[in-house]
């Protein structure tokens, strides 16, 4: 059963990153401009360099940075300039490797 069970994940797997490598824009949260909360928009999908790869994310978690930057309070206000792609909390499958 073990083995019917990876089989099946590791075809999920595969189909889900195939989908991935034809689509041409991602969902992201974004940080419009300087004031508070985010914004999810559909984002151009990152052009990896040779030294980097593309992770397809499965699960993201919000830190303490997000929440400063959320809230744009004094410390985001300090050291932020949006716009940008907000996130660094991530786990996924590495669906391209650079070359």
């Amino acid at each position: 059963m073990a083995d019917r069970s990876r089989r099946w994940y590791e075809t999920r797997i595969t189909r889900r990153a195939a989908a991935s490598l034809r689509s041409t824009s991602l969902k992201a949260l974004v940080k419009k401009s300087a004031a508070p909360g985010f914004v999810l928009e559909d984002v151009p999908k990152p052009k990896i360099r040779d030294d980097e790869v593309l992770i397809q994310v499965r699960r993201a978690g919000v830190c303490g940075t997000d929440v400063h930057i959320y809230d744009w309070d004094g410390w985001a206000k300090g050291r932020c300039r949006p716009p940008f792609v907000v996130g660094h909390e991530f786990a996924g499958d590495v669906v391209r490797v650079g070359s």
